[in-house]
């Protein structure tokens, strides 16, 4: 009988030992957002695009045991226009933004899932999705690293007027 309750006492100890870490963290942070702004894209036509975007982003902040933010995870639905000589509406599209931070609280990696883009051409939708990883917290727009590219030279056309 003497056996029983220190296997009994082993396996709590055991358990809460796998338990402590996960109950020591931070509860996470949750926000909501709306941001919208403009930007001037000059790497994928052979002229300048102007790219006006709405976007409302659902936000979680986690924390390590001692308090510290260790990553940043948002879930983002996003609308843009496209302005060249002439103008593109897109389509509303939802993606997620992963980022792990360092020690000082600095991305060290980002992570890009979802579609990158939805918009009408006169030829038919143009949607780019998948997924991108970004080592050293560098984004790019449209192309993404694994999944769909879309036809940059319709897309192009269509702005050129």
């Amino acid at each position: 009988m003497g056996r029983r309750p220190l296997a009994t006492a082993a396996l709590a100890i055991a358990l809460a030992m796998i338990a402590a870490p996960a109950a020591s963290a931070a509860p996470p942070d949750h926000y909501t957002t709306q941001v919208s702004g403009t930007a001037v894209v000059t790497d994928i036509c052979p002229f300048p695009v102007t790219v006006d975007y709405v976007q409302i982003a659902n936000e979680v902040d986690r924390y390590d045991g001692a308090g510290d933010l260790v990553g940043i995870e948002v879930a983002i639905h996003e609308q843009d226009t496209f302005t060249g000589v002439s103008t593109l509406v897109g389509e509303p599209y939802t993606f997620h933004l992963s980022f792990k931070l360092d020690a000082e609280g600095q991305p060290v990696k980002m992570t890009y899932a979802g579609v990158l883009e939805k918009v009408r051409l006169p030829g038919g939708l143009m949607v780019t999705a998948g997924w991108s990883s970004f080592p050293d917290g560098e984004f790019v727009i449209l192309t993404p690293q694994h999944g769909t590219s879309p036809d940059v030279a319709a897309f192009c056309a269509a702005l050129g007027g």
